[in-house]
């Protein structure tokens, strides 16, 4: 229990860190970034939603043969029925946007929090052992969405099973509250916190073990990611910018623990790519 108070606080600590690294520090230029997200993520669901329902309305009409309708009233419930399947495609595809709109952000955000995680240890330890190489930069984006997809999949299986869970009175419904807050956080602080593991060369299921030993800090730092996604219309917004916050956090954090700690003070260490996690 000691323990994991303390990777509480150690999170808790790492978002004092990231509002001044971000706000005082030449990582400030990162916060351009989620509104140039935001616009590419709205517009894009925006021309999808209305290819999808345009695509299906037409699909469907030409199922039902519409246009072949030909008992009284038909002129006026043709395109009553083809309006009404417009709107409710347009609806579910809003609804599913909105489950799928953390993953998306965390995706599109990919690279930028690979790169800013990367310079935040550079700033927090005064070290500059990660020369840009394109084909790393590359392999940290693609496993950032790999982590991404991976945890959105674990995450819907979680929400079926609290869904249905919560049909059992009392117990059912207390599991199904908390794991439906615990979990999605879970999986958002996971994304943040693997970018340091990529660059200790851990592997996914390296990574997973390292996680679930500081799974409360990945709770913190996957919180305000998530509470964000519950805003109407604009969740992603906010979520962008909490990503970027969570990061730094994250990064932050992580060196909290002692080992990372005699990383940041004792420079004799060796490069950090051969640091190893505390087991």
């Amino acid at each position: 229990m000691k323990r994991h108070l303390q990777h509480i606080q150690y999170a808790f600590k790492g978002y004092r860190t990231a509002f001044k690294l971000l706000f005082g520090t030449r990582l400030a230029w990162f916060l351009v970034v989620p509104p140039i997200v935001y616009a590419l993520t709205f517009l894009g669901s925006q021309f999808l939603g209305e290819a999808v329902s345009e695509k299906s309305t037409l699909v469907f009409n030409l199922w039902i043969d519409v246009d072949a309708w030909d008992f009284w009233g038909a002129s006026y419930i043709g395109p009553f029925v083809s309006g009404f399947v417009k709107v409710m495609v347009r609806i579910l595809f809003f609804l599913l946007m909105a489950y799928l709109s953390g993953t998306i952000t965390l995706i599109l955000l990919s690279p930028f929090l690979a790169f800013l995680s990367e310079r935040t240890e550079q700033h927090l330890t005064g070290r500059n052992d990660y020369p840009f190489h394109l084909l790393q930069f590359v392999r940290d984006v693609v496993r950032g969405i790999g982590i991404a997809l991976r945890n959105a999949v674990l995450q819907l299986g979680f929400t079926l099973f609290f869904f249905f869970i919560g049909f059992v009175p009392v117990v059912g419904w207390i599991i199904s509250i908390v794991g439906s807050f615990v979990v999605p956080a879970y999986f958002y602080g996971f994304s943040f916190m693997d970018y340091i593991h990529e660059r200790r060369r851990l592997s996914l299921a390296e990574s997973v073990q390292e996680v679930r030993r500081h799974k409360w800090m990945a709770i913190v730092l996957g919180t305000p990611c998530w509470l964000a996604m519950f805003i109407p219309l604009i969740g992603s917004f906010f979520a962008a910018y909490a990503a970027l916050f969570s990061t730094v956090a994250a990064t932050a954090a992580m060196f909290e623990v002692p080992q990372y700690r005699n990383v940041k003070e004792n420079k004799s260490l060796g490069t950090p790519t051969n640091v190893q996690l505390p087991r």
